[in-house]
C-alpha cells in the first residue's frame, strides 16, 4: 500500500515469512515517477520472476553471493 504524508511518500508491506510490517521512505524522484505512471497502484509480479529478476539485477551490479558456513 502507497501512503503519502508529512510530504513524504512510503510503501507499506508485510514480510511474508515473519509477518513484520515494514514502512519504506521512497526518496528518488525516479521511484516516485514510476508511481505516478501507474497511479500509486504497484503492479503485481510474480515471486519466482521478481527473484530471478533481482539475482540478473545483482549479477550485473558486480553482487556476489555469500556462501554460508
Amino acid at each position: 500500500m502507497i501512503e503519502r504524508k508529512d510530504g513524504r511518500t512510503y510503501i507499506n508491506l508485510v514480510q511474508d515469512k515473519a509477518s513484520a510490517k515494514v514502512q519504506v521512505d521512497i526518496i528518488f524522484q525516479m521511484a516516485l515517477d514510476i508511481l505516478a505512471k501507474y497511479s500509486y497502484n504497484l503492479p503485481t509480479i510474480n515471486k519466482k520472476k521478481f527473484n530471478a529478476r533481482i539475482k540478473e539485477i545483482a549479477k550485473q551490479a558486480g553482487i556476489k553471493a555469500i556462501k554460508e558456513m
